[in-house]
Formats: C-alpha cells, structure tokens, sequence
C-alpha cells in the first residue's frame, strides 16, 4: 500500500496469470467489505460465477473492454475486435466475450451505418444468447444493436427481457426508457424509471435517469425535484449539481440555479457548470458577469460552437463598441465550427438541429440568404 499523488491510498496486487481469477475474487470481496455494500441476488451469483475458466481467454477479455472504453478511436476498435476473437478462439463459450464482439460491431455500425457490420452485432450477440439462455448482457447487446438499426419494437422486447433478468443492468434500463420514449411512450418510460428508483431507492444514477426523461419531455419541474432527490444522496457529487442548475434556469429559479452552479465548479470546474452559470446570467440581464462564465468555461478547453454562440450572445447584449465586435468574431468563428459539425456523419446532436444553430448564427452574421438556405434544409 501507497498514497498515490491524489493523497489517498492505493494497493498494488501482482500476480501471475494462473492466479488471476483468484486475485479479482479477493479484490471484488475486499471492496464489498469495505464499503458494506449491499449485494442482490444476482449481483452476488455474478460474483462468484466465473464467465470462463480459461485465463487466456480472460486475459484478451479484460485488455479487449480497456479497449472498447474508448471507441472514438477506429485503432483502439479494431484492437478490442483482436483481443475478443483472440478470447473466443482460446474459449468459444465465453458468452461474455461474445457481447464484447457484439458491441464493437455496433460501434462501428454507428460510424458508418453499414448494414453488413450490423448483422455481424447481431450474429455475435445472439450466439451469447444461445450459449447463456439468462444472459442480461447478451439481450441488452440485442436490444441495443436493433435501437442502433431502427428497429424498436425488438430492442423494446430484448431490453425488456434484460430487465427482468437482472433489474439492476443499468444499460437495459436506460436504453428501455429511451427506446419506449422513441417510440412515444412516455408513460411506459416514466414506469420504467421509477420501477428502477425503486429497485435502488438509494442510488442516485436512477434519479438522474428519470429526470434527464422529465427534462427532455419539458417537465422541468421533475426534473428538478428529482435531481434534489439525486443530490440529497449525494451532496458531494458536482455533475449532479451542474444538472439541478438546468431545470431550475428553465423554470425561472434563477438564484438556487446559481448555487447549484457554484457548488459544482467549486467542487470540480467544468465547461458544462461554467456555461449553465452563464446562461443563468444571461437570462438575468446580467451580460457582464454571464460574458465572463462562458469566458471561463472557454479557457478550460476546446470550446464548441454552441459555448461561442452564448459568449458572442452575452457580448453582443452588453451594447459596447468592442463587445459588438468580439460578438462578430465569435459568431464567424462558430459559424464555422457548425458549418464542419453538418458536414458530418456521425454527430451528437440531430443534423436539424444543427442547421437551425447554423441558421440563426448567419443571421446575426447578415448573411440571410444563407440562413433561409440551412433552415429550408
């Protein structure tokens, strides 16, 4: 044992690969101790069942998930694809492993939408089905393979099945409300959520769930009673405050959305805590103050367009000579930042939605023709 440069302690365990199944039971059996968790009944079957007795195979498994965290990259997909068939081949049971394969084809379907790639997920995913019938990993895969390929009722049916079989698989819950809140369910969603919050009433994840559903069906209300609820379990969590400073700007709390803020960015700053301080300010009239929380949030890190579109917002409202012209700058600069996000494929936020953005920042830039073309499209 250490401190590590963080201040707090750490254990370091080496051991050969022989020993590693032994070596993760005693770490995962130690952290249960210590932290008195709670364990159901599925959680504590998982932990004494052994997905493969083979220490080849679990080996390739546990580099190919190191991998798979980080599927932005196309060579860190391609090394996770490796390790899994490396897994597979030293050990063609290992149904884990094949959710693995499963989940890295889906990855790639959502770079480049290859059907192809596709029915490969699927293939992989439904071989983990058949060789663990009970599987909660392997339906979800399913599931989340059919939502990628449009088709929802089958993702409803396999995030369903997930559920039962272990009502705490936390992807199978969230991809379940999403994809019954798709298929304008919202009812069926709001269930979901709160059969969830009620399985853990003390996590919080399950609170933030059913509020990020209530934000997005405009229940901002909700939303921020149960991200108080989230909090309240919590207290020392920032992004849990960030998140309460949302709902409350929308509904006009404007002082206790600034608190939310402030505890979060004295806590952990973050471009995210900056910018929903800023946007309170801003619907305060107070553009100094709000201009200098996106000034903030902007030194972090890479801003994006729509962080530059509230600063040139914010300096464009304070009314002076030299603010009017940082806000022009600011304006061409997103609008460049948007002009690359709609020449993509594969973004976060829906292609409308972008040219709207893009839209309104050519309009401030008096380019109208421009702005009628992106919002004609």
């Amino acid at each position: 044992s250490r401190l590590n440069r963080s201040g707090t302690a750490s254990t370091t365990l080496e051991v050969g690969r022989a020993a590693l199944f032994d070596a993760e039971e005693r770490v995962v059996a130690w952290l249960v101790r210590s932290l008195a968790i709670e364990l159901t009944p599925v959680e504590r079957e998982s932990l004494v069942a052994r997905p493969t007795q083979d220490a080849v195979a679990r080996e390739a498994f546990l580099q190919a998930r190191g991998h798979l965290m980080r599927p932005s990259s196309v060579q860190e997909l391609d090394a996770a694809r490796t390790s899994f068939e490396r897994a597979i081949a030293s050990d063609p049971s290992y149904a884990t492993a094949h959710v693995g394969l499963g989940m890295v084809a889906r990855a790639a379907y959502l770079r480049d939408r290859t059907p192809a790639i596709a029915a490969e997920g699927m293939r992989a995913c439904e071989r983990a089905v058949k060789l663990e019938p009970a599987s909660s990993p392997a339906h979800t895969c399913l599931g989340m393979i059919s939502f990628a390929a449009g088709d929802l009722q089958q993702a409803v049916s396999e995030f369903s099945r997930a559920v039962q079989q272990d009502p705490t698989n936390d992807d199978a819950i969230v991809w379940l409300g999403r994809t019954q809140e798709n298929l304008h369910l919202p009812a069926d969603a709001e269930r979901t959520y709160a059969a969830a919050i009620e399985a853990r009433p003390y996590y919080f994840n399950a609170r933030l769930w059913a509020a990020n559903f209530y934000r997005r069906q405009t229940r901002y209300d909700d939303a921020a009673n149960a991200l108080r609820e989230a909090v309240a379990l919590v207290p020392g969590h920032a992004p849990l405050h960030a998140a309460l400073a949302a709902p409350l700007m929308l509904t006009g709390h404007y002082e206790e959305s600034l608190a939310a803020s402030q505890v979060a960015i004295e806590a952990m700053p973050t471009v995210e805590a900056f910018v929903l301080r800023g946007l309170t300010l801003f619907r305060m009239r107070r553009f100094d103050q709000a201009a200098a929380a996106f000034e903030q949030g902007r030194a972090l890190g890479k801003p994006d367009a729509t962080l530059l579109t509230n600063l040139a917002r914010a300096y464009y409202w304070i009314g002076s000579i030299d603010s009017r012209s940082k806000a022009l700058a600011l304006y061409r600069e997103a609008a460049l930042k948007f002009e690359e996000l709609a020449a993509q494929t594969n973004v976060r936020l829906p292609k409308a939605d972008i040219r709207i953005a893009l839209a309104d920042v050519y309009a401030k830039l008096d380019r109208a023709a421009d702005a009628k073309a992106q919002l004609q499209q």
